[in-house]
């Protein structure tokens, strides 16, 4: 009661500063005797009505009155007299009072009121017709117009200082995003409408609908924003508070005080709901980004990280043994690019199951660089270290058994090839992290209620799928597919020439050639079954995991295990590796073996007079036939000259 008290003093007193204002309407002092007759000023009262215990303002407005005329020095010769009737809310019933105001009775010379800004705004555009000025505590922003209302004086907070924040505290406290708004279709609302809109906008809240409508009286009310507690500064400026009411029961009971600096529950005070739980605003979708099962990836990860542990173990021997003649031959620099290159596309196993949840967005594209990175240069140091080996075969027991030309190739230049694929790999992906313009897509994949037991909360999960994307991607993989598709079509075209290469004491060629079957099969297989299973992560990821796991271990044991079984096996021996120890299944055309047998038969003929001369030599030298030593020797140089 006595925050109201203030209010009505402060309107009143405001009324008693204009007082010189207004003219016409002061009277005159009447002195009967030694008394002197305070001459009566009436100010009209419009209240809002006497059924809502809120506003019942009249036993307020008394007291104010009454506190006025009793101050010395402010009204001394004049006494304030309130004229006073009830709007009841309503514009119509409100111009009606004010015509009785200045028409019956004693005049008015000032109105206070209506409190409500809907009634304010058409009786303060009537009333300076009549020359009577008003003072209005309502809040609507429209009163500000002084060409509309040249007679009014607004005092206090308006909306947009208080009202409208405090709404949009109650919606964060409430944690509503989307709202409805349904207002009284009048100037004041529209104005206030569209000022709420904008802090509405301006907060992140979604405005659903707007709908205006004739008569608000027959609607249920549940939440509004009420005045409350008024303190002033040094300049009389109004310290406002507002509370947020809810209709309970018979009458609205206040639930929550706005102050500037925040909203607040008020304790003892709970808001009252239909049901057991808050009302929600819209359907709510919380994403949960898809994971691989817990149990699938500790399988994967386990079995990955067995092929890592067979890759360094081979890696480890190869290099251990490098001097050994088994081993040496078999190009032991190649044989370790081909097991960095399973060590990366092993990483990159562990990359596609890592968890992303905790990534924000750089952080997951740089992931999928990196995976992208793993994969490829993964496979060209691998593949392509196969790929030249196997050409090197083609090229030393085809083209030189062809041609009888000598070979000469080098680790360091099949390194170099193999750098070269590397190299090609890097400059796409660069090209693509610069000119991809990269962003990270999110596939809705299931879209499911949280809670199946309560249907009308609408909280639902939808898991959602995150890849990269780029707007030049199509363009992109088609150059990596390309190169990647040309090296593994080489690949499989050397291993089908060399297929019937085979040489006693070096076992490598079958070997190679079986390793780039693998591969280019295994790849053959996964990339269109890892497209169709792009939407689900556990099948995704298995048939990845699964794919590199069966194609690295096999590459790896291959091409190594019989060359530490050669080396094993020759331990103390000598091992001898000449071009003539190809197999008969080795020259596969009959040119070839036609060549092969005629250079056989060239080098029998040559053994046999080599021997039927060193023989002749041997006779020489023991016959005592009267030649010199030295006349036998020559001759017998000269024969051996001929052959």
């Amino acid at each position: 009661m006595a925050s109201c008290v203030s209010i009505a003093l402060y309107f009143l007193l405001t009324i008693a500063f204009h007082f010189d204002e207004l003219g016409e309407h002061h009277g005159t002092v009447e002195v009967l005797g030694d008394t002197i007759q305070r001459k009566p000023v009436y100010v009209g009262a419009l209240l809002p009505t006497e059924r809502d215990q809120i506003y019942d303002m009249l036993p307020t407005v008394q007291a104010a009155v009454d506190h006025v005329n009793e101050l010395d020095g402010l009204l001394d010769d004049y006494e304030l007299r309130i004229r006073w009737n009830l709007t009841e809310r309503d514009p119509a019933n409100a111009l009606r009072i004010v015509n009785h105001f200045v028409n019956e009775g004693p005049p008015v010379s000032m109105v206070w009121g209506p409190v409500f800004s809907n009634v304010a705004v058409v009786v303060n555009e009537v009333i300076p017709r009549y020359n009577v000025i008003q003072v209005v505590t309502a809040s609507s922003t429209t009163l500000q117009d002084r060409t509309r209302y040249p007679l009014t004086i607004q005092v206090g907070a308006i909306d947009d200082e208080f009202t409208v924040p405090s709404k949009v505290a109650f919606l964060k406290l409430m944690g509503w995003t989307k709202v409805a708004l349904i207002f009284q279709d009048n100037q004041y609302f529209r104005q206030n409408i569209k000022n709420l809109a904008g802090a509405l906008e301006d907060n992140d809240v979604t405005i659903l609908t707007t709908e205006t409508v004739k008569d608000l009286n027959n609607l249920d009310e549940q939440i509004q924003s009420l005045k409350g507690q008024v303190s002033f500064d040094d300049d009389l400026e109004r310290n406002v508070s507002s509370y947020i009411s809810q209709f309970q029961g018979d009458g609205f009971v206040r639930v929550a005080q706005y102050f500037p600096e925040g909203i607040h529950l008020i304790p003892d005070k709970p808001i009252s709901w239909n049901g057991s739980y808050r009302p929600v605003d819209g359907e709510h979708e919380t994403e949960i980004r898809v994971r691989v099962s817990g149990i699938l990836k500790i399988v994967i990860v386990t079995l990955t990280s067995f092929g890592v542990l067979i890759a360094l173990i081979f890696l480890v021997i190869n290099i251990t043994l490098r001097k050994q003649r088994a081993i040496k031959i078999s190009s032991p620099k190649i044989n370790n690019l081909i097991v960095c290159g399973c060590l990366l596309l092993y990483s990159s196993v562990f990359v596609s199951g890592m968890d992303t949840s905790g990534l924000n967005e750089t952080g997951f594209i740089i992931t999928c660089y990196v995976q992208i990175w793993l994969i490829c240069v993964g496979f060209s140091l691998s593949f392509g270290s196969l790929l030249v080996k196997t050409y090197r075969i083609f090229a030393i027991f085809r083209k030189a058994v062809e041609k009888f030309k000598k070979i000469y190739l080098p680790d360091r230049k099949l390194m170099l090839a193999v750098g070269l694929l590397v190299l090609v790999d890097c400059v796409i992906i660069i090209v693509w992290a610069i000119f991809g313009q990269t962003v990270v897509k999110q596939v809705p994949l299931e879209r499911k209620l949280s809670d199946t037991t309560s249907p009308d909360r609408e909280e639902y999960i939808i898991t959602v799928l995150y890849h990269c994307h780029s707007q030049q991607e199509l363009f992109l993989m088609c150059a990596l597919y390309g190169f990647k598709g040309s090296i593994l079509v080489f690949g499989i075209f050397m291993a089908w020439e060399t297929r019937h290469v085979k040489v006693r004491g070096l076992n490598d060629s079958k070997y190679v050639v079986l390793s780039i079957c693998i591969v280019g099969v295994t790849v053959a297989i996964a990339i269109p079954t890892l497209y169709f299973f792009m939407e689900n992560a556990d099948l995704h990821f298995c048939f990845y995991g699964i794919s590199v796991i069966f194609a690295n271990t096999s590459v790896l044991c291959v091409v190594f295990l019989p060359k530490f079984y050669l080396w094993h096996t020759t331990r103390g021996g000598a091992l001898r590796v000449t071009m003539m120890d190809m197999s008969e299944s080795s020259c596969t055309t009959v040119t070839e073996r036609n060549r092969r047998n005629e250079l056989h038969t060239k080098h029998k003929e040559k053994l046999e007079v080599l021997t039927n001369l060193l023989k002749d030599y041997k006779n020489l030298v023991w016959r005592n036939d009267g030649l010199s030593r030295e006349r036998r020797r020559q001759n017998s140089i000269t024969k051996l000259s001929s052959i």
